[in-house]
């Protein structure tokens, strides 16, 4: 518990500070923990008997978060050109990857590529999603709006709904959960917890939004909180089903007391590409607006 503790002094404020200052700032350490995931999820796949391509994945893992930083636009509201640019991003990444795994000549090919691509749709396009929903926010308003740095409200807003829906799920489980959901993957998690922590997310994200971004409608956000609740207990659900299969209890050591990347950023790796989608369907559907 010491160990923890005296982490969470270092790193609370580290994350924080980087999502206050923003820029390169932050995308340099959302481009080094994309790295740090993509090897700790790759390590997870060796464990399993597959050989991923460690430098093709984590190449691509830099790229689609570079491609964020540098082509989601600051200057206007809810640019899609990052989202375009990923389509044929991927599909070159799926057909180099194809093309060196033959010379390789490592045996289960199929399985190999498979892990490879799914490091980096799964761990960098999540890191990348983080930059660009710092950027901007779901009512179109820039982050570069002299009045308040709403990139950086969003954001944190969505880091502590994150954290009210793990935390009230947790002690709303251990006190009243009767029902398990997936006790194959997860056996300690309840019906009741889940709830609980779907209700916090809700409530957290839509107050937030109410009290430090005025300009957001209270249905966006209460929206916003549905999607951290559902999408925030998915990504739990699926890193420790990945867990389970290769038969570790943590993705690695790097953070001491508290594990790896993965076990940390494993909801927000599903919420954030989650957010962006519903963004972009703003942005393409004003009806929805």
């Amino acid at each position: 518990m010491t160990i923890r503790i005296l982490t969470a002094v270092v790193a609370i404020p580290l994350m924080l500070g980087s999502l206050y200052l923003g820029g390169w700032v932050f995308n340099l350490l959302m481009m080094a923990l994309s790295v740090a995931g993509l090897l700790e999820f790759y390590n997870l796949g060796t464990v399993k008997g597959s050989s991923p391509n460690k430098v093709v994945g984590v190449g691509g893992g830099i790229a689609v978060t570079l491609l964020a930083s540098l082509f989601v636009d600051p200057t206007q509201p809810w640019s899609v050109r990052w989202l375009m640019l990923m389509v044929p991003a991927l599909m070159a990444t799926s057909v180099m990857t194809l093309m060196i795994e033959m010379w390789r000549n490592k045996p289960q090919a199929l399985y190999n590529v498979s892990t490879t691509l799914m490091g980096i749709v799964y761990v960098g396009l999540g890191f990348a999603s983080l930059i660009y929903l710092r950027q901007f926010q779901l009512d179109g308003t820039l982050s570069i709006d002299t009045t308040g740095d709403l990139g950086f409200r969003f954001v944190a807003i969505m880091f502590v709904s994150v954290w009210m829906c793990d935390s009230m799920a947790y002690f709303v489980g251990m006190a009243i959960g009767r029902h398990k959901i997936f006790p194959r993957v997860s056996p300690k998690k309840s019906w009741e917890g889940s709830i609980a922590g779907m209700i916090a997310s809700i409530a957290t994200f839509g107050f937030g939004a109410m009290w430090f971004m005025p300009s957001l409608e209270l249905h966006h956000g209460l929206i916003c909180g549905l999607i951290v609740g559902v999408g925030g207990q998915l990504g739990d659900f699926a890193e420790s089903w990945l867990k389970r299969d290769a038969e570790v209890k943590d993705s690695s050591q790097l953070i001491p007391g508290h594990g790896g990347v993965l076990d940390r950023f494993d909801s927000v790796l599903f919420v954030a590409p989650m957010l962006v989608i519903y963004a972009a369907l703003l942005t393409l559907v004003p009806s929805l607006r």
